[in-house]
């Protein structure tokens, strides 16, 4: 029923919007919406007629403040709602309209990330907030207000301003289950408990968080409150008495003092912090693609440590859709924004910065390298991006590493053993292998002359380093150079490692 009930409203959202410029003839809308339009209207003109009033209504003040102080996601101030682009599509029905009939006008500004909706002025206002997710007091960089009775903008630009507006209270501008929330709740819970906020007040300008910094005796470092040096700690709130919204996570006990501080760095602890800071890693999956081929291979690859499952490399971390819940909240929230009818079939999770990309491998059982044919990134802040995918597609080595050893639909063992194959070959250009071409034509043609020297029964054995020759013959280090020195073992070398040979049932 609330599945019913949420598509419902979607669609009266969506048909209220259409009529910009003009609504379509149903005979121009998709099947898909044509289904649903019978379904929950039973027909076209019922459903306009129900988007009309929602339009409407989206016009009238006193409804948009009605639903902005019983909308349970945006922080509420005295005049306006502000919430992060992302939640968007979780507000009311009528904060969506009201909304969407701004950017119907303005078009997408691609930069601004949090959105002012004004209770009583029929405003909006989208605002620059570049530091959104790594300060926990951003401030805003830049304001596009659009008036939508006469449509008037304005366009501010805070950049030269000294004492801009911070945000605060973060958490409430997302969805509980966005992967940024609890970072967020736990910092705002500890503001709570220190007294530097309260339920009711508005934000504030850096000045009047310099301020309150001073008196407090308390400085900001990342997500963490540190008590100044030589500032007493004091007794404070039990957690019960925290606002319901706040996850304080340290007590205000637990809180640190800070290392000693630059005395001329004081009277700016806050505008330090919110302003000035390295620009944001842009998340880019060609080039983890080409870091996964330049990396120096390990021994023998292992799964994530984290996840039990999945290939790591370096704060990414890949493995098969059937295995997603193990990252947990932040890819649930991700595939609400994933394309309709996208398919996939490897997920890729960036712990760095929370995106999470969804990667179509249609032959990922049934080929050796699985070719990658589409990749769709939603960023942490709600944005979508889908690739654009080379003539020369790339592929993923070490599949096994994507799933767990019961995996079924492949034969995990054979898999292992061809990483290990090709893995010994030597003279292979590792910043080339995440290429089909490259790797059709250079390294599957010496895997499969090897194949007859390393099938079972062989006298000859299989290729193997190091540390897997010490595994397999149970000896050590040293007892493993004193075979090489004797002869005793067939071994080659291959750049500064040795490569040995395995005798079959030795």
């Amino acid at each position: 029923m609330r599945k019913s009930r949420s598509g419902r409203c979607t669609l009266t959202v969506y048909l209220a919007l259409a009529r910009f410029p003009k609504r379509p003839p149903f005979s121009q809308l998709s099947l898909a919406i044509q289904r649903d339009i019978k379904e929950f209207f039973g027909g076209y003109k019922h459903a306009c007629d129900s988007a009309d009033i929602l339009l409407f209504n989206s016009g009238k003040s006193e409804l948009v403040d009605a639903a902005c102080q019983r909308s349970t996601i945006g922080r509420l101030t005295s005049n306006a709602l502000y919430v992060h682009r992302s939640a968007i599509s979780s507000l009311d029905p009528i904060l969506r309209v009201f909304e969407g009939c701004a950017r119907a006008y303005l078009g997408d500004i691609e930069d601004a990330n949090v959105i002012k909706l004004h209770r009583f002025s029929s405003k909006v206002s989208y605002l620059v907030c570049p530091k959104f997710d790594s300060h926990p007091h951003p401030p805003v960089r830049r304001t596009i207000k659009l008036s939508l009775r006469n449509l008037f903008l304005q366009c501010i630009d805070h950049s030269e301003n000294k004492n801009p507006l911070l945000l605060d209270r973060k958490e409430r501008m997302i969805e509980p289950d966005h992967p940024w929330h609890s970072r967020f709740a736990r910092f705002s819970g500890q503001e709570i408990q220190h007294g530097l906020l309260e339920e009711g007040q508005d934000m504030h300008s850096v000045e009047q968080w310099q301020t309150k910094f001073q008196v407090s005796g308390l400085m900001i470092r990342g997500y963490r409150l540190l008590y100044q040096e030589g500032v007493k700690r004091r007794r404070l709130p039990a957690k019960e008495s925290l606002s319901q919204n706040a996850d304080p996570g340290e007590t205000a006990q637990d809180l640190p003092s800070s290392d000693p501080p630059n005395s001329s760095a004081n009277p700016v602890i806050i505008a330090n912090v919110a302003i000035d800071s390295d620009s944001e890693d842009q998340v880019e999956e060609q080039s983890d693609l080409a870091l996964q081929e330049t990396t120096r291979i390990q021994e023998r690859p292992s799964r994530s440590k984290r996840f039990g499952v999945g290939k790591e490399i370096g704060y990414a971390v890949y493995l098969h859709r059937d295995y997603e819940e193990r990252f947990g909240e932040p890819v649930e929230w991700a595939k609400r924004h994933l394309p309709e009818h996208f398919e996939y079939h490897v997920v890729k999770l960036n712990q760095r910065n929370d995106a999470v990309s969804f990667i179509d491998c249609p032959g990922f059982d049934s080929e050796e390298e699985p070719v990658i044919r589409g990749i769709v990134v939603v960023n942490a802040d709600g944005s979508v991006q889908r690739r654009t995918m080379p003539s020369d597609p790339y592929i993923y080595h070490h599949k096994w590493l994507f799933v767990a050893d019961d995996y079924a639909r492949f034969d995990v063992q054979q898999s292992k053993e061809r990483s290990r194959a090709w893995m010994s070959l030597p003279g292979v250009d590792r910043s080339r292998i995440g290429k089909k071409s490259y790797w059709e034509a250079n390294v599957v043609p010496r895997i499969s002359s090897d194949k007859e020297a390393t099938q079972p029964g062989s006298p000859k054995g299989t290729w193997v380093r190091s540390k897997e020759a010490m595994k397999l013959l149970k000896v050590s280090s040293c007892d493993l150079c004193h075979l090489r020195e004797q002869g005793k073992i067939e071994f080659k070398k291959q750049g500064n490692a040795y490569l040995y040979i395995v005798e079959a049932g030795r």
